[in-house]
Formats: structure tokens, C-alpha cells, sequence
């Protein structure tokens, strides 16, 4: 009988265990990494959450300062500051003046750096709240994200340069009625037009008291980038700024938005009716002393925009169609439609106090009164600066609360 003798050479043993110790290290590095890989996405996690409630803090305290300037405009903006004014804002009526916002998501406050009841400048300090903020005496267990902000305003007129003349037109003026009397009694110009001015004959404008005079040449309105007709963009902006003295931009970021498509009355008009949303209220006393309308807009029904002592800016960004018995007390200007030859349609018994200007012409019948005033308070006793509008005082913004 062979007996087979079998032997373990050290050779094989030595492999075995290098295999297994390289396995262990390979499973330790893994295990390790894995580790590492959750511990580092959980840091990660943890800092997107902080950054998304710091976010949210941010946006609500940004939604608390534009608030806060449009309030400060409702409540503030045409109110008398001399000494002797028995209006004056005190910063008591300020400092009480703020707002907790939706879900408690944000308040604002005011405060006069100046002191003593003068409101031409106005400090606001806004704070936004994350969705899970919970507020705690003890600052380390407070929960969520809170952001404070602040910035200046500052009084300005509403408008920066008062316009010349009761009527102007980028286009042509035409007219065929004797009803219709444009006065100035400021001015030397009763109409002034880069297109033809057509009145058919008519005895339609006074200026100083002298019928039928003030009409100016064609072209008459000279504005660096407009030869002639004003019939493109860059020339529809020239005619805005030589007006307003600042851009489209800027006048519609402190305007009360309203969006129209036809019959507007209820949205800008009054007829002795509190109305509600971005309407006028008080029988033509403006919720807001400036609107930017977007949309053609009609008016009629002896609709009332503004009021002699609470004069409107009206910015028209489409055409505007007036009939009946209208009155308008302030400034209006009109885009005009960019697919329509005419801007302002007006007919019947349509009465403004004020000025209007158009980018595009002017088609006037019926009984249309415009008798130019220049848009201030009390009568004009303070000068032609007009109602005040707060705006941000620029450089002014700071976070570094």
C-alpha cells in the first residue's frame, strides 16, 4: 500500500493571508468611505436647507421694502413738512406705522433720521422670516432664518421736469369740430406736433386769450434723435425722456400697475364711489399719485380721474379712446399702439386739466376741453415740482443691520 504524503508549503500559506489582509484593508477603505460620503452629503444637505431658508428670509424682507416704500407713498408722499403745517408726520405716527405681512413672514418699520416730523427722507427697516422661523428668547434655540434690511427714501417730485405745453404729439393733430378749445395760459404753445396740425379752420386753441393762436411748426419739437416724425423706438423713448426727464423703466417702477383691455372706468375712474384694488378713491383723490396702465384703455361715463388738490400721472402704454363726459386732472401720456397711426381718440364731452402728450397722433371731434395747468399742490403756490413721490435714495441699501 502507497501512502501519499501531502505537504503545505509556506509559499501558499503566505499568499492566503496577504489575499485576506488586502481584502480587509479594501473593506475598511470602503467602509470608511462610505462614511466620509454620507457625512459629507448630510453637511451638504444641511447647508442647501440654510441657504434656501436664507434665501427666503432675503426675498420676504425685499417684499417688505418694496411694500413699505409703496405704503409710505399712500400715506406719506403729500403730506405738508413746514414747520407751521399742522399735517406734519410725527415720528411717533411713523415709528407706529409698520405691518406683519402674510403668515408673519415679514414687517417694516420707518424711522426719521432727520427727526422733528420732516418726512423728505425716510429710513425703512424690513425684516423677512424663512417659512420655518420660530422666534425664541434664547437666541441659540431660535429656529429658522430671519434677514434684515434697510434703506433710505427720499421725497422727489412725480414729475422731475414739468412738460411745456398743453398738447404734444410725436405725430400729427387733427380736429373738425369748433367745440374743441385748448388753452394755455402759461406758454406761448397751445399744440405743438412733429406732424401736421389740421384743424380744418376751426377756432380751437387760446393762448393768453388770443384765439387761434399757438400752433406750433411742424417739427417744433426739438429733442436730440428725433428728426420729423417720431416712428420708431429709439425716438418714442427720446420723446419719453424729453418729457418725464427720466426713462420708461424708471416711471413705471413708482407706478400703481393696472392692466386694461378695453372699458376702463372702474379701474382708474370715480363717479363718488369707494372702489377698491389699484382704483381711485375718495371721489379722484389717487391711491396711488402715479399709474402705469398697460392695455388700450377706453374711458367714458363721466368717469373722474384725480382732483384739482390730488392730481394723477397717467401713463397710458397702448392707445386711449375717450368719450362722454370724462375729466382728467393731471398730466396723461400715451404710447399708442406701435400697429395704430393714432395714439388718442377723443370725443365728446371730455374735459382735462392738465397736459397730455402722445408719441402717436391726435384725432380729436366732438367736445374736447384741455386747459393746462402745471401739477402742484395748494394751488401752485409751492412752484411747478407737483406731488411728491418717494424713491430709493441710491448707494443707500444695506444688509449690514
Amino acid at each position: 500500500m502507497t501512502t501519499s504524503l501531502k505537504f503545505n508549503t509556506p509559499g501558499k500559506n503566505q499568499r492566503g493571508m496577504a489575499t485576506l489582509i488586502t481584502a480587509m484593508i479594501l473593506l475598511m477603505a470602503i467602509t470608511l468611505m462610505t462614511f466620509s460620503s454620507a457625512k459629507v452629503g448630510n453637511m451638504e444637505q444641511k447647508i442647501a436647507a440654510n441657504d434656501y431658508r436664507a434665501k427666503q428670509a432675503l426675498h420676504a424682507a425685499q417684499a417688505a421694502l418694496e411694500l413699505a416704500i409703496y405704503d409710505a407713498n399712500r400715506l406719506f408722499a403729500d403730506v405738508d413738512t413746514g414747520p407751521s403745517s399742522a399735517n406734519n408726520v410725527t415720528n411717533a405716527t411713523l415709528t407706529a406705522t409698520g405691518v406683519a405681512g402674510h403668515s408673519n413672514r415679514y414687517t417694516y418699520s420707518y424711522s426719521q433720521p432727520l427727526g422733528g416730523g420732516n418726512t423728505n427722507l425716510i429710513l425703512i427697516t424690513a425684516t423677512g422670516y424663512s417659512d420655518d422661523y420660530v422666534a425664541n428668547a434664547n437666541p441659540s434655540q431660535v429656529a429658522g432664518a430671519s434677514k434684515t434690511i434697510q434703506q433710505y427714501i427720499k421725497r422727489t417730485s412725480r414729475l422731475p421736469r414739468t412738460p411745456p405745453n398743453p398738447l404734444t404729439t410725436g405725430g400729427s393733430y387733427h380736429s373738425n369740430s369748433n367745440a374743441i378749445d385748448i388753452v394755455n395760459n402759461i406758454g406761448p404753445i397751445a399744440i405743438q406736433a412733429q406732424g401736421e396740425i389740421n384743424t380744418h379752420g376751426k377756432d380751437v386753441t387760446s393762448v393768453n386769450g388770443v384765439d387761434g393762436a399757438g400752433l406750433s411748426p411742424n417739427g417744433a419739437i426739438k429733442i436730440t434723435g428725433i428728426t420729423g416724425v417720431v416712428d420708431n423706438s429709439a425716438e418714442r423713448d427720446a420723446l419719453f425722456q424729453y418729457t418725464f426727464g427720466t426713462s420708461k423703466a424708471d416711471v413705471q417702477s413708482m407706478s400703481t400697475p393696472v392692466t386694461c383691455n378695453g372699458n376702463c372706468n372702474t379701474q382708474l375712474g370715480n363717479t363718488g364711489v369707494v372702489k377698491s384694488g389699484n382704483t381711485i378713491t375718495n371721489h379722484g383723490t389717487p391711491k396711488s399719485p402715479m399709474l402705469w396702465v398697460t392695455g388700450n384703455t377706453t374711458l367714458n361715463s363721466n368717469t373722474v380721474i384725480g382732483s384739482p388738490t390730488n392730481p394723477v400721472t397717467l401713463v397710458i402704454n397702448g392707445t386711449l379712446t375717450i368719450n362722454g363726459g370724462v375729466t382728467i386732472y393731471g398730466f396723461v401720456y400715451v404710447t399708442g399702439d406701435i400697429n395704430d397711426d393714432t395714439g388718442v381718440d377723443a370725443s365728446g364731452g371730455a374735459t382735462l386739466y392738465g397736459g397730455m402728450v402722445s408719441e402717436k397722433s391726435l384725432d380729436f371731434s366732438g367736445t374736447v376741453n384741455i386747459t393746462y395747468t402745471k401739477y402742484c399742490r395748494n394751488g401752485c403756490n409751492g412752484g411747478p415740482s407737483g406731488p411728491s413721490l418717494f424713491v430709493k435714495v441710491p448707494g443707500s441699501w444695506t444688509d449690514d443691520v
